[in-house]
């Protein structure tokens, strides 16, 4: 199985604004704005890897040599949509699955494509990218970002900027309680891979 991003979110998890304020940054400066929105961009990035969810709207792509009894998709938590569902057919053409083939269970997290009742999944060309699957995740919205994952962006960003090396020399330091892996435990999915029988 193999995934990849096709098109990354744009919609900001925590506004500069109260990025700002959370670094104790006056509103009207604005030499830091790129310094705290590269922050941000990676604090974004770490949560999602560790929680295997999308924060917000992105495109992703995942593709199988076979169509699997249970197709999970790779951070579709939460899912907004399936653009396709194509497939190399035995004559190795690209085609495009009628989605009354498979179903989407409610609730599932990550998402899940499962065969739909009487139906039969294709025949497909023996190749590694035979089935492919393009689909949208992640919340419309900042405000639809479950709050301790916005607060963990939020605490990464701040650390980050009050520490800009890898190393601190001379400093012991442990994890403030409830900090930044505890607000994101709740949430945290693991990939799970197509289950083929």
């Amino acid at each position: 199985m193999m995934f990849t991003r096709k098109t990354g979110p744009t919609i900001p998890v925590v506004d500069l604004a109260v990025l700002k304020e959370h670094v104790r940054i006056d509103a009207d400066l604005t030499d830091q704005d790129a310094v705290l929105g590269a922050y941000h961009d990676a604090a974004v990035s770490w949560v999602e890897e560790y929680t295997g969810r999308s924060l917000t709207t992105q495109t992703w792509q995942i593709a199988a040599p076979t169509f699997p009894h249970r197709f999970w998709l790779p951070r579709a938590a939460p899912l907004q949509s399936v653009t396709f569902v194509k497939y190399y057919d035995t004559a190795n053409a690209l085609t495009t699955l009628s989605s009354s083939v498979y179903t989407l269970p409610a609730f599932a997290e990550p998402a899940v494509i499962r065969l739909a009742y009487a139906q039969t999944w294709p025949s497909v060309y023996e190749r590694e990218d035979a089935v492919q699957v393009e689909y949208v995740t992640g919340a419309t919205s900042a405000a639809s970002v479950p709050a301790p994952l916005r607060q963990a962006v939020q605490l990464l960003v701040g650390h980050w900027y009050a520490h800009r090396e890898s190393v601190i020399v001379g400093t012991s330091a442990m994890e403030t309680p409830m900090a930044v892996e505890s607000l994101c435990a709740p949430y945290r999915l693991f990939v799970r891979r197509p289950e083929w029988t």
